[in-house]
């Protein structure tokens, strides 16, 4: 089973608020913030967003760039299935930092990145 990276890591600070109810989502943006500042962990998490951040840049410029290239290939089938997949780790990596940045919302981002894959393979 495929998990991304922004999904582990949100789990893993999700365990950090101790045991939840299965239809918990966590804490809310607010509630996890104010939490980390309180405890002070805003620095681990803060470069851990910082490098999830360039990452995100990363992976948009060269994606871009490779997205660019493909369109100046010759329209055909397998075009339009490489396109669809190439537009995968963009996808990936917006929904593995917004989860980064949003624990509460990790089943949203979770849910688009199954569908996404699942239209990518068709």
């Amino acid at each position: 089973k495929f998990s991304s990276t922004g999904v582990v890591a949100a789990r893993r600070l999700h365990r950090c608020f101790g045991a939840m109810p299965c239809l918990n989502l966590g804490p809310t943006h607010g509630v996890f913030w104010s939490t980390c500042v309180a405890t002070g962990s805003v620095n681990p998490i803060a470069a851990a967003l910082f490098g999830a951040l360039v990452a995100v840049v990363a992976t948009l410029y060269l994606s871009s760039s490779h997205l660019r290239r493909l369109a100046r290939g010759p329209i055909s089938k397998q075009r339009e299935y490489y396109e669809r997949l190439a537009w995968m780790p963009p996808v990936f990596v917006i929904s593995a930092f917004a989860t980064m940045a949003t624990p509460r919302s990790w089943l949203l981002w979770d849910c688009m990145q199954k569908a996404y894959e699942a239209f990518a393979l068709l």
